[in-house]
């Protein structure tokens, strides 16, 4: 293995990363990308859908600050992926008034 294994993840930052949305509410249906050190892009291995599910159920901080998120409905499926949460940092996003936003927005 290139990796070492890593332990159940509780904090997580994906500060200023360009997330405007969770395409998919389903953790097996991610691609995942690493960037080495070297600047090198490797994809991970077939096994990693169960390590991210697994990270999906322990993480109970997650900073999504300096992003690029407006949707309110976005926002609401990524707290159903990460089923043990209990702080969001949304600081710093394009986030409408929630009463500017139509309820049958598709986007």
């Amino acid at each position: 293995r290139k990796r070492q294994q890593v332990g159940a993840l509780t904090t997580v930052s994906l500060r200023r990363c360009g997330i405007s949305r969770i395409e998919s509410t389903d953790p097996r249906d991610w691609e995942i990308e690493i960037t080495t050190t070297e600047g090198e892009k490797e994809k991970e291995e077939e096994e990693e859908p169960k390590a991210i599910i697994s990270a999906t159920t322990s993480v109970q901080k997650l900073d999504l600050a300096g992003n690029l998120l407006a949707q309110w409905h976005h926002v609401a499926d990524t707290l159903n992926v990460f089923e043990s949460l209990h702080e969001l940092n949304l600081a710093s996003n394009r986030l409408q008034d929630i009463g500017s936003q139509s309820d049958n927005s598709s986007t």
